[in-house]
């Protein structure tokens, strides 16, 4: 399916259809990001960094449009710089100590009100809709944004991208991790790894032992977390 086909079918959720266009957003920044560092003279690794970021922004945009192979070697690629350690953050200026204080005596706490609005329109997705609780949290970052606008003329959107290109920069490759181990939680999945375990734990507890099975569920994901490094696999087993 390409995706013309994709966004115009009716077998096509609407929600499928958001959470593609969310992740083509996020894959515009990734690649913005990549010519920032590729133009930063001061980022001693910055064809590296474009590497990386350009790659990423690339699998997000068309990753699911591409041939299972042509994402394989992309991924390959992606790897390629982190592990040579050529990845590092550019140099993009933070704002000063006066423009901190001064939108500190401005803003004060409302500032909370944008970041508790990206939970709040993931929770509202969730429950209310039958949109992707992903869709309501990008939503919700809209909303922020619409909001920090209100708050001060300032907030332009080179600022958020700026913002944007220093975030992603400070956490570098580690931006994978998630992705890496949902991926990781799904091969645990396929290979039945969780029904497995369910099995075993079936034979132990007396069916609708509500209390016991919770107490198990908590130690077994605290254990799982121990051994895969994060929840994110852990809670697929």
């Amino acid at each position: 399916m390409n995706p013309i086909q994709f966004y115009t079918s009716v077998d096509v959720t609407l929600s499928e259809k958001l959470l593609e266009v969310m992740y083509c957003l996020i894959g515009l920044i990734s690649i913005y990001v990549a010519f920032k560092n590729l133009k930063d003279k001061e980022n001693k690794n910055s064809v590296g960094s474009f590497v990386f970021w350009f790659d990423l922004g690339v699998m997000f945009v068309l990753g699911k449009w591409l041939p299972a192979l042509a994402d394989g070697i992309l991924l390959i690629i992606l790897v390629l710089p982190p592990i040579l350690k050529k990845v590092s953050p550019g140099n993009e200026p933070e704002p000063t100590l006066d423009e901190m204080e001064q939108n500190n005596k401005k803003i004060g706490t409302k500032v909370f009100v944008p970041a508790v609005c990206i939970g709040l329109f993931a929770l509202l997705a969730a429950f209310f809709t039958k949109i992707s609780p992903l869709v309501g949290m990008s939503v919700g970052v809209f909303v922020a944004m619409i909001i920090l606008r209100i708050y001060s003329k300032s907030n332009t959107p080179s600022v958020f991208l700026k913002d944007c290109r220093r975030m992603m920069d400070v956490v570098g490759p580690l931006s994978m991790l998630p992705m890496l181990l949902a991926a990781l939680g799904a091969v645990f999945t396929a290979a039945g790894v969780g029904d497995v375990i369910s099995s075993l734990v079936s034979n132990i507890i007396p069916a609708g032992n509500v209390t016991i099975g919770i107490i198990v569920y908590a130690i077994g994901m605290a254990v799982f977390t121990m051994i895969m490094g994060n929840a994110f696999a852990a809670i697929t087993v």
